[in-house]
């Protein structure tokens, strides 16, 4: 499990023991429509399922111990000699399911409820009594590697430390809506509105908290059988990799409207992570991500809808959370997220989100071009200016203002600029329906960045930038369409079907390399799925030079929705209640050297320093993700990697960066985050906590000052960027560096190589 986003989980634990049943509290048991689901997802995911793996012993003793962590993740609740009571079963699991005998996800849940109930009690009593915030104590989040408690005396400290926890950070909470309403920026019509929206009016922490447990002891209570199915099934689903997963009819159903309401509503793609809704992608040009208040990694811990009451979500199944975020055009949303850069000190804050409908052409690849002073280059001091420079380049495609351009750049003007074209791609997009039904205006990504790179061909552009940072995929043919833009023709990646099969090579073969200049891809851990085939493709054709964090993210399968249903298609005298769907993996990506994209990602050829080498993030840190691995080679022609001499473009782009202030702040930082991370203990000192959010406050600030562009107002009243992030100026640097290497002269618009 990942151990920062598991770590932020901890902090309003003390809520997950609210999941309680209720006095009346009813025994679930399974049903003949459970055992019927059971056995068919028990006898077809082994043979669907990329990797084959058998439902076995093995598999048994996994679906044991995980099961009771999908219940329990953070082992505050089972004793150790609960498991043992059920130790008979261990290795029994895999007969029972393949026979659609589910009593035991019945009898561990509701032995779960009990042992819950029994925690809800003792912390009600607990919350009578006052807790000391001057006391200098500390409480271990990360429980993760802990061994499961004897009994209850051994849980009874744990959660005292828990309840005070969670009651100091709902003052953090209050403390934060108050300091935005004391804000003396604010209006008076902006601070009656925060008024009327005040989120927790007349409430303390201690009865927030009460509160919570109550509606938390409602909603378990409130399970079904379809609940508990769909928790059982979904682990046993997750044995086979972290994407894979069984969805109750419900659930199905819940997926299929946010599907359809994806266009309208805050712009936000989340995940369930160890009790918190976790943001894990902001659609560009949505409401969240034009905010700017809200980034990939927040938690979300609480949802309230305009002048409505505040709902903690804590451990909330995500479904239920979606119903609670989404909504009609207009309307407004109020989440209190932790920062997930800001680490376990964050003071939760309040944003406001108007819902809307995501305006696709935020979502577009959008060109500039940077010019540079050829003056400067001499000295090294390479000053980026004219951030809204027309686009008007040639592209070195043999045209006569290419030529033209290739002879005079041979002795370069001290008053001459270097253009540099930067195209920032927020996807891989498509549009399915326009594109199969063969609409000659389907809008796609590889179109408009053909539009972009015609548009700049008058004018000259020595070098080519694709930023790919954060985009987390899309269209595969759009990844095969866009490589084709700078490679004559060749395969562009291969996709196994699992074991014993041979991989299928999608190629790109029109013949024409749209363009021929020097090329530099940007890229980070958040570069995903189709932008790793497409950065792949680049580097195994030694095309161009990938610049970046360590490594991509490192996701190379690809998912299918399955209609359980199907299964049971023969004629019957009864209707059957739906089955539910399966969510399972199908291919995998291979490059075309034959290496997989899954878990290892693509490799940057330069690497800046990046806190995300101490992050806890990327593919290979989820649970039973799959292995990378290697397949045949594919048949192809590459370009002669020394004409990118990238070890001289390495040792001047270390060079530069070593003189360079901003930098050099960087290291620093990133070395101290990497410290903090070791550092698994919270104060429990009120003032303390206080004392050392501000510091991460502080620290934060500076790292935001260093990575994140400042922006303006311009007249019309639209956001406009003052200057560019860190990682790109030094991006824009290596291209220039790439321009004038010896090996890449006489011609500023020469192919980066000859095809051998």
């Amino acid at each position: 499990m990942n151990r920062i986003f598991k770590t932020f989980s901890f902090f309003f634990l003390a809520t997950l023991a609210t999941s309680s049943f209720a006095d009346d509290e009813k025994k679930l048991t399974p049903t003949a429509n459970d055992r019927r689901i059971a056995r068919a997802v028990a006898q077809h995911i082994p043979r669907a399922h990329y990797t084959r793996t058998p439902i076995n012993d093995d598999f048994s003793e996994k679906l044991f111990d995980e099961y009771f962590d999908t219940l329990d993740p953070n082992k505050y609740f089972f004793y150790q000699s609960d498991l043992e009571k059920f130790d008979d079963l261990r290795t029994k699991l895999d007969d029972q399911v393949r026979e659609g005998d589910v009593t035991f996800a019945y009898d561990v849940y509701t032995l779960f409820l009990e042992r819950m109930n029994e925690r809800v009690e003792w912390m009600k009593k607990r919350l009578e009594k006052p807790f000391d915030y001057t006391k200098d104590e500390y409480i271990v989040l990360d429980r993760e590697d802990e061994e499961r408690a004897e009994g209850a005396e051994e849980y009874n400290e744990l959660w005292r430390k828990r309840i005070k926890n969670s009651l100091l950070l709902y003052q953090m909470i209050n403390e934060a809506t108050k300091e935005k309403k004391d804000d003396k920026d604010l209006t008076e019509d902006e601070k009656k509105e925060l008024r009327d929206e005040e989120l927790f009016p007349h409430k303390s922490p201690r009865e927030r908290l009460l509160k919570s447990f109550d509606l938390m002891q409602k909603r378990y209570n409130e399970f079904d059988n379809s609940d508990v199915l769909e928790m059982y099934l979904s682990t046993l689903t997750h044995i086979y990799d972290p994407h894979s997963s069984y969805m109750a009819p419900k659930t199905m159903e819940d997926f299929e409207i946010q599907m359809k309401l994806s266009l309208q509503g805050i712009g936000a793609t989340l995940q369930s992570d160890s009790g918190f809704t976790k943001i894990t992608k902001l659609v560009p040009g949505g409401p969240a991500e034009k905010g700017g208040e809200l980034k990939r990694g927040d938690r979300i811990i609480a949802v309230a809808q305009e002048k409505g009451e505040t709902v903690d979500i804590i451990d909330m199944p995500l479904d239920k959370v979606v119903k609670l975020i989404r909504g009609e055009k207009g309307t407004k949303v109020i989440l209190t997220v932790l920062d997930g850069e800001k680490g376990l000190n964050s003071k939760p804050k309040v944003v406001e989100v108007v819902r809307d409908k995501i305006q696709l052409k935020e979502s577009e690849a959008k060109g500039e071009v940077k010019e540079i002073h050829y003056s400067s280059l001499n000295a090294d001091v390479r000053k980026i200016f004219e951030k809204g420079a027309k686009v008007n380049p040639s592209l070195g495609d043999g045209s006569k203002e290419a030529e033209k351009t290739e002879a005079q750049s041979q002795t370069p003007e001290l008053d001459k600029k270097l253009k540099i074209g930067v195209i920032t791609i927020p996807s891989f997009y498509a549009d399915f329906e326009a594109v199969s039904s063969r609409n000659p205006d389907a809008k796609t990504l590889t179109t408009d960045v053909m539009n972009i790179l015609a548009d700049m061909k008058d004018d000259g552009v020595d070098g080519l930038v694709l930023d790919l940072r954060g985009n987390g995929g899309g269209s595969l043919n759009e990844a095969i369409r866009l490589t084709g833009l700078f490679i004559p023709e060749g395969p562009v990646v291969q996709i196994g079907y699992g074991p014993g099969t041979d991989p299928k090579v999608d190629r790109d073969e029109d013949g024409i390399t749209f363009y021929r200049g020097p090329l530099v891809v940007m890229v980070n851990k958040m570069s995903a799925s189709a932008s790793e085939i497409f950065a792949g493709a680049i580097q195994d054709y030694n095309r161009g030079v990938i610049v970046g964090d360590k490594k991509t993210h490192g996701k190379g399968t690809v998912q299918t929705i399955f209609d359980m249903d199907r299964l049971f298609r023969l004629p019957s005298l009864f209707k059957l209640p739906s089955a539910g769907t399966l969510k399972f993996t199908v291919q995998k990506f291979y490059r075309i050297t034959g290496a997989s994209t899954q878990k290892k990602g693509v490799e940057a050829d330069i690497i800046f320093p990046s806190f995300t080498d101490h992050m806890e993030m990327g593919e290979e840190l989820l649970p039973h993700v799959l292995e990378w691995d290697e397949v045949s080679k594919a048949k192809f022609v590459p370009y002669d990697r020394d004409l990118l001499n990238i070890p001289t473009l390495t040792e001047k782009s270390l060079a530069r960066r070593k003189k360079n202030e901003k930098f050099k702040v960087l290291n620093e930082e990133i070395a101290e985050y990497a410290e903090k991370l070791n550092d698994k203990k919270v104060t429990l000192n009120k003032q303390k906590r206080n004392e050392e959010r501000k510091q991460d406050d502080e620290v934060f600030e500076r790292r935001r000052s260093l990575l994140m562009p400042e922006t303006e107002l311009s007249n019309n009243g639209d956001e406009e960027k003052k200057e560019d992030d860190l990682y790109l100026e030094e991006t824009l640097m290596i291209m220039t560096d790439m321009i004038f290497t010896e090996k890449s002269k006489p011609s500023l618009t020469a192919q980066s190589g000859t095809a051998k």
